[in-house]
């Protein structure tokens, strides 16, 4: 029986690898010109995939914003896909909720655009979330396809397979077995078919066991579309008489093969199998700098700056939305497969650094904005000008003890509750502050005029109540004095329970000992600095 083959040009898209994003952009203009000038001029050509994310186009529109309106025809009569991914996330480095937001980013703006691929596209990111299907499923996509993270024998008999997450959700699913280039040089020399092309169909047959639909992506990295593709299919369709060979779009080719068809294999969960694409496990360590960097930005931007500005927003004050755009697709740009691998150049690694940075620097920016603002609210409302506001962005109310810094006129201060009760504290450290001087004006000119000194106290508050995504206000009385004591630090370099003790020595030496069997272990924790024989990639030692 004839086999359907489903080739799909397209072309898979990296922002920076071994290059830089320059280098990257400056391609991308002319290759996307070529494209939508081949696509219009050759109506035979019915359609091209653009690696399954939406930040290309914005790259493109941006040098060339006159092509808008042409861009989204194609994109609204399904000749040009994007999306649904704004950039092609790393899918195991960066938290789910960065993976989400970068869904719902692309879904947004392809759907701007007019069409948003029905698809959970991910033919190079290094592994799979285990909660992909879920996730997919409530963005409205109906499929997914990948390369990377299975076992030839989950495949060896269907390619097609329902794909489920933990929470017990499943999407149809198509492994790309020879990854997203088994047809990128198709061609109609009688060596390329024998060679080449036919032993890969004749593969895929076998691993598609309840279908005759086949799916063979032809493309591959940075690649312009082929305009001579819809007459090389039309030769080999000619000279392979086994294979009905259309050029045509992942959609097209799911809706087809699962329409009519059943797959009884289901594979669950995260998969990060490496047997026959790369998964690149020890790239997850590659680059401490930019892994711990891209920590903190998730950690400020997710855990404070999005909850601050969510409360600030139930007392008037605007929603820094675009700020927070700019800032996400940074993000973005840094957590594509091989970005935040770092797995790239040393100037491409610097650039992620940088744009990592600039985020955090904002977020920073942003976090300490909206606490003026909240405060200022806050002491309005209340009319209590010398005021301390706690700020628990946690979902959860939370209740235990805090530290805080206080600024004062008088040394000696008291602390009260809104309900004017007072609040024990301890005092952790105090200085007290030169105040500097001021420049006046006067009719004789300017001067200089000293200002009284200040304090600066470190304090320490048992006990304090703050409520879910709220804050809880304190008042602060300048001058008199309150019910606190003072902290003195603890030299010896001890922490211990009743089962451990870890302590260092003089001489900095750890010693780790167990109180009930009275054993000690001497510098329990050491690092082993080895070559490495492999590259950004992979781990691999040096022998001998």
């Amino acid at each position: 029986m004839t086999k359907s083959v489903f080739a799909v040009a397209h072309s898979h898209w990296d922002h920076e690898w071994y290059f830089t994003q320059e280098d990257a952009d400056m391609i991308l203009i002319e290759n996307l010109d070529y494209l939508i000038e081949t696509l219009e001029e050759n109506p035979e050509f019915p359609s091209y995939t653009f690696d399954g994310q939406s930040s290309v186009i914005d790259k493109y529109l941006k040098i060339r914003p006159e092509n808008k309106k042409r861009i989204e025809k194609l994109i609204a009569d399904r000749r040009l896909f994007v999306g649904p991914w704004y950039t092609q996330t790393d899918a195991l480095l960066g938290k789910t909720e960065s993976v989400i937001r970068n869904l719902l980013y692309g879904v947004k703006q392809t759907q701007a655009l007019g069409h948003t691929m029905a698809i959970g596209y991910a033919p190079d990111i290094f592994g799979m979330h285990a909660y992909f299907p879920s996730i997919y499923k409530r963005f409205g996509l109906k499929w997914a396809i990948f390369q990377r993270g299975v076992y030839n024998d989950q495949v060896s008999s269907n390619l097609n397979f329902n794909w489920q997450a933990p929470n017990g959700e499943v999407i149809p699913a198509n492994n790309i077995f020879f990854g997203y280039g088994p047809g990128k040089f198709l061609s109609a020399d009688d060596a390329y078919i024998k060679t080449r092309l036919k032993p890969i169909l004749d593969e895929l047959s076998r691993r598609n066991q309840h279908t005759d639909n086949l799916l063979l992506p032809a493309g591959g990295d940075q690649v312009l579309i082929n305009r001579h593709f819809p007459k090389t299919i039309a030769e080999l369709n000619r000279l392979l008489p086994d294979y009905d060979i259309k050029l045509t779009d992942y959609e097209t080719f799911m809706q087809a093969t699962w329409q009519h068809h059943h797959f009884p294999k289901t594979i669950e969960g995260e998969l990060v199998a490496g047997q026959k694409s790369r998964i690149h496990n020890t790239c997850r360590s590659t680059r401490y700098d930019i892994k711990n960097l891209n920590f903190q930005v998730e950690d400020l931007l997710l855990n404070e700056l999005e909850p601050l500005c969510t409360i600030g927003s139930q007392f008037g004050i605007k929603f820094p939305q675009n700020w927070l755009d700019q800032i996400w697709r940074k993000v973005f740009e840094s957590q594509a497969h091989n970005g935040i691998g770092a797995s790239n150049s040393d100037d491409a690694n610097h650039d992620i650094v940088v744009r990592l940075t600039s985020a955090l620097r904002q977020i920073k920016d942003l976090i300490n904005m909206v606490k003026r603002q909240l405060t200022a609210a806050i002491s309005k409302q209340t009319q209590l000008e010398d005021i301390v506001v706690l700020f628990n962005t946690n979902i959860r109310e939370e209740h235990y003890q805090r530290s805080i810094v206080l600024f004062t006129h008088h040394k000696d201060f008291t602390l009260k509750t809104m309900n004017d009760e007072p609040l024990a504290y301890s005092i952790l450290h105090q200085d007290e502050l030169d105040g500097g001087k001021v420049i006046v004006v006067t009719a004789g000119g300017e001067q200089e005029k000293s200002v009284p000194p200040y304090y600066r106290t470190e304090i320490l508050v048992e006990d304090i109540k703050l409520p879910a995504m709220g804050f809880t206000t304190l008042q602060v009385q300048d001058g008199v004095a309150g019910q606190c004591d003072h902290q003195s630090a603890i030299k010896a370099q001890v922490i211990e329970n009743e089962f451990y003790k870890v302590s260092f020595d003089d001489d900095q030496h750890l010693r780790l000992q167990n109180k009930q069997t009275r054993q000690a272990i001497d510098d329990p924790f050491y690092f082993d600095d080895q070559a490495d024989g492999g590259d950004s990639f992979d781990y691999s030692p040096i022998s001998g």
